[in-house]
């Protein structure tokens, strides 16, 4: 196995100097989540284009000039099959490019027997004017999805994707469905601090690309890492990361950045400083509190909770209120203040996580609120508490690992939205309608568990003898809108 260039064991960040084709051979089969590619174009020649406001030569470097059409597909047929032996069953690949090569990937991919997900148009707001004046400004670049089994699950994050918050992306409209066209600027110039890569993609499109179509702790490879802004985001978000490139000096530029990302990371002494001095803030929207969290997925909440003064542990008892608190800490909200500036009334959940078959499941169920009888009997349930609750909803998973909650870091953040979600709407409904027939014809003691399709009621207490019920959604329910499981 090839000697690292760099890495950081604990921050699971790997780096190979190494021609790639080579080095993925040494890789065990299936051990990869997923590949993002930004292959060469074969573009460099000696015309001219614009950078900068500058007239600058097309050429990039000696390994981007052409070696003609045939031998330029035989070199992307081969590393993307290289790619292929490593990836997992249900492993996705990420491919960057022009028209110069993007369509020889794309055939390279369907050669190879991968299943297109989808194809990308990265639109660049503020690209380059071209210099001629006898072609279209070329403003955008193409990114194709494509899963290596076709019969596998692959990682889609709907929610996250439908719900989020993108800033800047004009396409984008809240609420409703990513479409494939992504509107992006290139890299800005703080992220060209220590020197650029002639082909260096923005933070911002790998942090869509990872938080859509990867899970914390999984391992992310990139065989043209360049300047690792791949790296770095896989880092920023809890995943592992292998990065392999053959050029020293673009490594040594991937290690600068890291480290000044690790220093900057929020976790650090000084941003916890500032953090635990900050006021509370009662009015953030659920818009901002989703982002917020979601930069804090594959982050320990233990460190959290300890930043801002929660105990975990208290003479050898768990605070089972602890992770919870720790994200409304953190969101500084204060408990149960969820009404915002804009009228924006949204409430905050959080869900263990255990690993099962190398996935992650939902430990329990998840109580939504206590079940008040004559309030049941009196209202329907478009004006029940239930509705309320789950109305507008954020939900999170963290990892529970052991009694001793030895390792707790968050590792899903969705949005939930009863009212855009009929079919969930229409079962829920049917299952209050059914605990509320019940209570009217057999009297509340009757309620039981077994009741009910994503929402029953259960005794909420200790003991089968308890004589308090709450709404619970099921596991699989909860599973379905924090988007571990498909609907």
């Amino acid at each position: 196995m090839e000697k690292p260039f760099f890495i950081k064991e604990k921050q699971n960040f790997t780096l190979y100097k190494a021609n790639c084709i080579d080095f993925l051979g040494q890789l065990p089969e299936n051990s990869v989540d997923m590949i993002f590619a930004d292959p060469p174009y074969f573009l460099s020649s000696g015309s001219f284009t614009c950078q900068s406001g500058k007239m600058v030569s097309v050429k990039k470097a000696e390994w981007d000039l052409s070696n003609g059409t045939t031998e330029n597909f035989n070199f992307h047929r081969t590393w993307i099959e290289a790619c292929k032996k490593i990836l997992k069953p249900n492993g996705t690949i990420w491919i960057s490019g022009t028209y110069h090569s993007i369509y020889q990937c794309g055939f390279a991919l369907q050669f190879h027997n991968f299943h297109i997900l989808n194809d990308i148009a990265w639109f660049k707001p503020n690209a380059s004017p071209n210099l001629s004046c006898r072609f279209f400004t070329a403003s955008h670049e193409t990114l194709i999805w494509a899963r290596k089994d076709k019969n596998a699950k692959h990682t889609f994050h709907y929610e996250g994707m439908k719900n989020g918050r993108f800033p800047g992306d004009e396409f984008k409209k809240p609420n409703l469905q990513m479409r494939s066209v992504w509107s992006v600027n290139t890299p800005k110039p703080a992220e060209k601090k220590f020197g650029k890569h002639p082909t260096q993609k923005p933070l911002e499109l790998l942090k869509r690309i990872i938080l859509v179509s990867t899970n914390p702790g999984d391992t992310v490879l990139d065989p043209f890492t360049g300047s690792s802004t791949t790296g770095l985001m896989a880092y920023a978000t809890g995943r592992k990361f292998i990065g392999i490139d053959i050029e020293e000096q673009y490594l040594d530029l991937s290690v600068k950045r890291f480290e000044a990302l690790k220093k900057n990371t929020p976790n650090n002494e000084n941003k916890s400083k500032q953090q635990t001095s900050n006021s509370i803030n009662k009015n953030i929207t659920r818009f901002e509190a989703t982002r917020l969290l979601q930069e804090t997925i594959g982050k320990d909440l233990r460190e959290l909770a300890e930043e801002n003064g929660i105990i975990v542990f208290k003479d050898g008892k768990l605070n089972k209120g602890w992770a919870g608190l720790t994200l409304e800490k953190a969101l500084g909200i204060g408990n149960n203040s969820r009404q915002t500036s804009d009228g924006d009334s949204w409430e905050l959940k959080l869900v263990p996580l255990v690993k099962k078959d190398e996935a992650w499941r939902v430990k329990e169920t998840m109580a939504i609120t206590m079940i008040n009888p004559d309030d049941v009997l009196e209202k329907p349930f478009e004006e029940s508490h239930l509705f309320q609750k789950m109305k507008k909803m954020i939900i999170c998973g963290r990892e529970r690992k052991d009694k001793e909650e030895s390792s707790s870091r968050l590792l899903y953040v969705n949005s939930f939205d009863l009212v855009s979600s009929r079919n969930h709407w229409n079962q829920i409904k049917k299952d209050y309608e059914l605990v509320r027939n019940t209570i009217k014809t057999e009297g509340f003691d009757s309620l039981t568990g077994r009741m009910g399709k994503f929402i029953q009621p259960r005794t909420k207490g200790s003991g089968h003898g308890s004589k308090t019920r709450a709404f619970y959604a099921r596991v699989s329910f909860v599973e379905i809108i924090l988007g571990i499981q498909e609907t």
